[in-house]
């Protein structure tokens, strides 16, 4: 997208870049190989389904973000980093959050990948049988995988929302003081001045993604997102028809009873799904940078009573 004449001007500058390293290591006796065939080998060593979560931009890996190396190989993604002192007593019941969101994007994930792939166990099959209605519904544990997958983002988002609140002290509460549940998409309010002014003093860049995606996401904000959310609302309480080829016709009489249905093409709701797992996966990633921010400043004002680092977080694999 850059202009043709940025174009030259950046591709100059690498190669300039490259000759100074190529000179600079040449007075060290330092031997340059390229190594990019080493990052594709261990790419190729990878499992077919790391190598899709990595090529479709599924992976909560911090090194996944740029390489697909064997760096990129596990989900572990963490609040703190080695290189950096963090501190604060909110780090653990954080990265206790994040645990859980892992748990079920990772769920979600799998889901997409097994209805994208047909990837299935052969002796359980679905023993269910449907009325033949000539209405090209789609039924069936594989379809549900991909329904269930998009409804568990939603839950994830919501669930960071919350998390988002007490941290930052963004709560809604009833006028008997009770804490409101926060939704993801709604609960920011920074129309209220003394809202914007809190958020605004956190300076902090974690929350503006945040904010972001929530926008995208909100109806009232006509955000360019918001149908997501209401598929969403219309899988969970009304019906969401899931068509396969053509769209249905005079079927008016078998959703007599469902207000406003959504039909769905197969095509469509697969990239709407895809769409929105990579979405609820930078949520995850902001979420973390949020938090990782406000933990460095809490660090950099407590300098002598740093509470924990990366080194004492044990990362361990359930399999």
């Amino acid at each position: 997208e850059f202009p043709y004449d940025w174009q030259n001007n950046f591709f100059n500058k690498a190669k300039h870049t490259e000759k100074e390293i190529e000179d600079y290591c040449l007075d060290l006796g330092i031997d340059i190989e390229d190594d990019k065939h080493l990052d594709e080998q261990e790419y190729q060593s990878l499992s077919e389904y790391r190598r899709w979560c990595l090529d479709n931009f599924l992976s909560l890996s911090e090194h996944g973000l740029y390489c697909k190396c064997h760096g990129s190989a596990r989900d572990n993604l963490n609040i703190p980093v080695p290189t950096r002192a963090v501190a604060g007593d909110f780090i653990l019941p954080m990265e206790k959050v994040l645990n859980r969101l892992k748990s079920e994007f990772g769920l979600a994930r799998l889901m997409l990948y097994e209805h994208q792939s047909d990837k299935k166990d052969n002796d359980i099959d679905d023993d269910a049988c449907y009325a033949e209605l000539y209405d090209n519904e789609l039924l069936g544990t594989n379809i549900e995988k991909l329904r269930t997958a998009f409804r568990i983002c939603f839950g994830i988002l919501d669930k960071i929302g919350n998390a988002i609140a007490l941290l930052f002290d963004l709560q809604l509460k009833t006028n008997k003081g009770k804490v409101r549940p926060s939704y993801f998409h709604t609960f920011w309010e920074l129309e209220n001045e003394d809202r914007r002014q809190k958020f605004e003093a956190y300076d902090n860049e974690g929350l503006i993604g945040l904010y972001s995606i929530a926008c995208d996401l909100n109806h009232k904000l006509e955000g360019e997102l918001s149908f997501y959310k209401q598929w969403r609302n219309a899988l969970e309480h009304s019906f969401v028809f899931v068509y396969e080829n053509e769209k249905p016709e005079d079927i008016e009489t078998s959703l007599a009873y469902y207000e406003e249905p959504v039909f769905i093409s197969e095509s469509e709701f697969v990239e709407s799904a895809e769409h929105v797992l990579q979405l609820t996966r930078s949520a995850i990633f902001s979420f973390v940078f949020a938090v990782r921010i406000k933990a460095e400043r809490e660090a950099l004002n407590n300098i002598p009573d740093i509470l924990i680092q990366n080194k004492f977080l044990e990362q361990k694999k359930y399999t």
